[in-house]
């Protein structure tokens, strides 16, 4: 299952099994879900949670080549102190 507030949500394949998962972003719970493929199954995995900074908005990902890890970025609004953040 994914977080509070879903805001965003890509599709990569996280595991390097030729099979798309996904990533979710929960701007009231402050972190990405990551949603494994149950290869030839059609579902997901219940999900692991992995902390963000305050209020995340969005998401992008960036995979040209497959033998490599994807690159993920993730923005987050933040608060005016801290005016916000950007994780790659």
């Amino acid at each position: 299952s994914t977080g509070r507030l879903s805001r965003a949500i890509a599709a990569v394949d996280i595991d390097r099994d030729a099979d798309l998962d996904l990533l979710v972003v929960n701007a009231l719970g402050n972190d990405v879900s990551v949603l494994l493929n149950r290869q030839n199954l059609g579902s997901f995995t219940s999900g692991q949670s992995i902390p963000l900074a305050k209020r995340p908005q969005g998401i992008a990902v960036w995979h040209p080549n497959p033998n490599v890890a994807p690159v993920v970025a993730i923005a987050a609004v933040g608060t005016v102190a801290d005016k916000g953040s950007l994780f790659v």
